[in-house]
Order: C-alpha cells, then structure tokens, then sequence
C-alpha cells in the first residue's frame, strides 16, 4: 500500500548512534495515524567498507575536508565538477592529511554507484508517498544523490529534505539548485512536518506551513517563517526501533561502542545573551528552552525500557543550569548503570562537577577554546583563563572526561598573548590537554558571519572546497556553503607565533597519555606534601606547613589575592583589618603574612608551577592523593 512516509539517513552519518532528529519526526507522524518508517543506509554503507573504516570518515575526517561528500559528488554532476585531481591536491596542501588518506579517498568512491544501486533495489518504494532525507554536516550529496534517483524511478514520489544543512538561505539555495526536491524545511520541524505529511497525503495546501520551502511563480520561496517549539515536554518521545532492528543485520555493535541521543533543551542560554563570535549554530531558535526534570526522567524510564544503551549523549547545545537543582540531584540518587555527555559553560564550581561525576555525567564538552584573557575577550567567552583550568582540574579529580579544542587566528590577537600563555601552558602536563589545534573556522551565522567588517574579516567568500564538490556560481555556492573562507581586515600571520604552541600542546598530550601527575598530600591538619611526577619538574617534592597549606588548599580555586588576605586576616582573634606592618611575629606565625611577602611566597608557588597565575588571580594545581582513584 502506499500513503506512508520514509524518512532517510544517508552516509556520513555516524552508526555509533541512532538520529535523533528523524527518530523525533517519526514519532509525530505516527502519532497522527500515519506509516513511518527510517531506513539508516549510514549503517548499510558502513558494512560496505567496514565500520571502523567507515567511523573514521565520519568522525575524524568530515566537515572540513568533506571526503564523504565528494566520493558522492562525482556520481552525483557526472563529471561536471572539476577533474578529481584538484580535489586530491586541495587535500595534499592540507597539513594534517596522511598520503594513505588520499589514497583511501579514491578507494571509498568506487563504491558509490553500486551502493546507490542497491538502494533503489533494496527498498519497497511502493509502500511511501513521501520521501524524506535528513542533512547535516556531510549528508548533502549522499543524500541528493539518492533522492535525484528516487525521482527518476519513482517521478510521483514527494521527495522533502530537512536538516542542519537546510537552515535558511542554506534551504533556499538547495530548492532553489536541485529540482528534483520538492520540498526543503528549514528550522524545528517537530510540529510542521507531521502537519505537512497530513496534508499531501490528503490533497490539501501547505503554502503556510511554517518553515516549509516551495516553489510559485516567483521560484523557491519559503511558505511562512519557522518556527521553534516552545513547550518541549509536549514533545512525543523519539523512536530508534529501526535503528536496533537494522543493526541486529550490521557488524557494528562489535565494532564501534554505542550510545543513544537524546535532547533535554534547545537554543543556548549564554548565546541568547553574548554569542560566541565563531559559533555558528541556533540562526533561528538561540532562545532557550528546556525540558522539565519530570519529562527528562520519564523519557529516559523510556529509553532504558525499549533500547540496548549504556550511554547516552544529549545533543543539547548547553546543560540548563536548573539541572544542577533537581534533575541531577535525582540522576544521583537513582544509580543507573548510565553515563552521559553534556555540552556545559566552562565556569561551574567544584560541586557543580562533583555533582555531575555523581550522576553519570562522566563526560563534558566544556567550550575550552584558550587560556589568554583577551583571546577569550574576543570570543566573548564569559570566563577567565583560571576559570578553565580549574574545571580541568576538578574533571580529573571527579573522573570527568573533558573534551576541547585549542582554537587560535582571532581577528585582534597577537603574538604576545601567546608568549604570555605560554608559562600556563608549561603548567598543565597532568590535567587533561586538548583534542586538537587548529585556526579558527568562520561558520554560518556566527557574529563573525553576520557582521565581518567589524570584527575584522573581509572578503568572505565559500570555502574553495566547495567548487570541487558543486558544479555552481559562486552566487549558488553562497547560498548553500556552511563554512566560509576570509581574509583578515589588518594582518594576521598565525605561522609567525603558534608553531610553539602547538609543540607545547603535542608535549601536553604526549606527557598526559604517559601518566604525568601532581599531586597533593594531606600528611597532617598542618602539614601538606606536594609530589610532582611531570616532565622536568622544578622540584619533586614541595612542603607547605601552617599558614602555606592554608592558603594552598583555599586556592584550590581561583583567587584573588585580597581574597587570600582576607581569609588569613579571618583567622586571626581579632577579624578587623591588620596590616603586615603592624602584625607581631607571632601572629604572622598563626595567620600567615599579607602584602608583599606574601606575593612573593605566591609567586615562588608559581615559580615551582604547583600554583598558576593570571594577575592577580592564583589557582593551586595539585590535585589531592585521596582522589587518585577517581582520576580517568
């Protein structure tokens, strides 16, 4: 029979997780009454050329290489695009891409033709109405490959396309380029597209839709403004039955771990008020919504009811504070045999990650992009270098795994902020370093994007990339690119400064991976033995006593020293202000000096890189040997 709905997941998608987004539409179309189904042809490739291989791709090889989109594109254009070559060479000048990475790239696209054979072949077409396929990152051509062929076998197929890569004038540009889709949502289509399948099945007009993009006489054109769900607990729950049935037929459960998706809030509280300058994501719903404590519990009562999962990763752009309050507190409690990822905002309190450790929350994305206070000035960051380390600290002591990106090439930097960072950097070899270096991007919609000139880029134009994948003015590429290149307003030569870094960074990694500690001993109420076991420490061994393990210990996070002072005047019998001049020995034996001798003794701390400064703000760095079984 036909009237039903298939929704699409195309390679290169990851398989180590089902898509939340269609899993969410499906939901809603079947709650009206009508047939659903999700075909995930990402696994179905991934067996092809095997999933390691595949995840690879996917993961560490996507966005801006884009290799799975352009093993697509030469099926797709048929030689419309420039000779491979050029691509190959665009790669070749990359500096991270291996030789063996080229040569794997020619190798995955001769598979292209006979897996998009066997998609037309292995699918019951006769059963669905509408087709629709979900596009984020490196789905485009993947996915417009398929539906271009679904409109050529099957012409009275209604083929839709949604997604990530169909934001706004991204949506437009694609309808606009590819006729062969009829339609295109861009925004939140939870609401809308169930809306939008109820009224093709039935003949009906949808030139109101919300967020739908169709064509009149004036061309591609969008029905009505998106628009985002506020009440997200009125949400149905997603569904991944196809995913889980399609993997019991795949190698990937042996293969690759597994986690399931789910949201918890939508939009980015900070960026609704101080939009991070690259950050690219939330062009129509920045504003911030979250699901309530008792939705989120009952949902994953849900999830662990009906699905194999022992890890969960929300695809929240940032955890909702009032988490903290009840929904945590309540994940602590129950114990489940469940750990989860969350995006958080990198200036949470020691108990704020003790509490996420305590309830599963056992890995984070905290937006650690530095460690120089202008350099994260201009971000708009909204937090202080110490701020970040200080969360790594804490996420290794609580066994918190954090992932983050060194990011450099901020219109308005200079050479000297990185000379400054690095006595920090040389610092940190036991706290968890960065994923990774590398130059900053200039995405769609970010402020960079929105508003270049007077952020200090000019002559932004699509990523070269990209005419090596479409066949298309530049004015089409515009409209379709997600990722732009640019030129700097004043110069800005990165090469002349952040090669140390970046070896900093390498030793960083390379001294973590090989076990490198710092750690603090408690051996009396007065007494405190630091031992470090990092690469070329200044001292092994340090002993504070009486008022030096007072003040080590209230560093443990960040402080100024008019904070310092005041704690250690606190202790004294008499808590009005005494100064260093007219303190007696005595009392500077019990309470412990002010002003410039004790700069000097917070300094010397520095100097032995168990303290570290930004000012004048100090944060010990040791982390307490009583932990040590947390430490990941």
């Amino acid at each position: 029979m036909s009237g039903g709905v298939l929704l699409i997941n195309m390679p290169f998608a990851g398989v180590d997780r089902p898509p939340i987004g269609i899993g969410n539409l499906q939901s809603a179309v079947r709650r009206r009454g009508i047939p659903c189904d999700i075909r995930n042809f990402n696994i179905e490739f991934a067996d092809w050329v095997g999933a390691p291989y595949y995840e690879w791709v996917s993961e560490y090889m996507s966005h801006t290489l884009f290799i799975g989109e352009w093993v697509f594109a030469d099926h797709m254009f048929r030689g419309q695009i420039p000779d491979g070559n050029a691509y190959i060479r665009y790669l070749r000048g990359e500096r991270f891409v291996e030789p063996e990475v080229l040569n794997s790239v020619v190798w995955l696209r001769r598979f292209v033709e006979p897996f998009l054979d066997y998609c037309l072949a292995s699918t019951a077409w006769d059963r669905y109405s509408i087709v629709g396929f979900t596009s984020t990152f490196e789905q485009n051509l993947p996915s417009l490959a398929l539906a271009c062929a679904v409109k050529q076998w099957y012409p009275a197929k209604t083929t839709v396309m949604g997604g990530a890569n169909c934001e706004d004038r991204m949506g437009l540009g694609l309808h606009r380029c590819f006729p062969f889709l009829d339609y295109v949502f861009s925004g939140e289509s939870d609401q809308s597209f169930p809306e939008f399948v109820d009224r093709i099945l039935h003949r009906r007009p949808v030139d109101d839709i919300p967020g739908l993009i169709y064509r009149n006489g004036n061309g591609s054109v969008f029905a009505a403004p998106p628009r985002a769900v506020e009440d997200l607990d009125a949400l149905s729950f997603p569904e991944f039955h196809d995913y889980f049935l399609q993997l019991e037929h795949s190698s990937i459960p042996w293969e690759i771990p597994l986690k399931l998706q789910m949201e918890t809030s939508r939009g980015c509280w900070w960026g609704a008020k101080h939009h991070c300058t690259f950050c690219g994501l939330n062009r129509e719903t920045m504003h911030y919504r979250a699901k309530s404590k008792d939705r989120v519990l009952a949902e994953l009562d849900h999830l662990v009811s009906h699905y194999p999962l022992h890890e969960i990763a929300t695809v929240d752009n940032i955890i909702d504070m009032q988490y903290f309050r009840d929904l945590l507190p309540e994940l602590k409690r129950r114990k489940l045999d469940l750990t989860f990822f969350y995006e958080v905002k990198a200036n949470l309190t020691k108990e704020q990650v003790r509490l996420l450790a305590d309830a599963g929350i056992t890995w984070i994305q905290p937006g650690i992009e530095s460690l120089h206070q202008h350099i994260l000035n201009l971000m708009r960051k909204g937090v202080s270098p110490l701020q970040n380390v200080q969360l790594l600290k804490w996420c290794r002591q609580f066994g918190v795994r954090p992932t983050w990106n060194f990011l450099y090439g901020f219109p308005g930097e200079s050479a000297r902020d990185y000379e400054e960072m690095m006595p920090l950097l040389e610092c940190l070899a036991h706290l968890p370093p960065p994923e990774g270096t590398g130059r900053i991007r200039l995405d769609r919609f970010s402020p960079y994007f929105q508003d270049p000139a007077s952020l200090g880029m000019v002559k932004v134009r699509p990523m070269e990339i990209y005419k090596y994948l479409y066949p298309l003015p530049e004015s089409d590429l515009s409209d379709i690119a997600y990722f732009f290149d640019y030129d700097y307003a004043d110069t800005v030569d990165t090469s002349a400064y952040i090669g140390p870094i970046e070896n900093r960074v390498a030793a960083w990694r390379e001294a973590h991976a090989g076990g490198a500690s710092l750690v603090s001993d408690a051996l009396s109420e007065d007494l405190l033995m630091i031992r470090d076991m990092r690469p070329d420490p200044v001292q092994r061994s340090t002993q504070l006593q009486g008022w030096e393990k007072r003040v080590y210990e209230f560093c443990d996070q960040t402080r100024p020293v008019v904070a310092i002072e005041r704690m250690l005047r606190n202790g004294h019998e008499n808590p009005a202000f005494v100064s260093i001049e007219t303190l007696n020995s005595d009392a500077c034996e019990r309470n412990g000096p002010g002003g410039a001798e004790l700069r000097t003794w917070l300094d010397r701390m520095v100097q032995l890189r168990i303290m570290a400064r930004d000012g004048d703000q100090y944060l010990s760095l040791a982390i307490p040997r009583d932990c040590a079984g947390k430490i990941y």
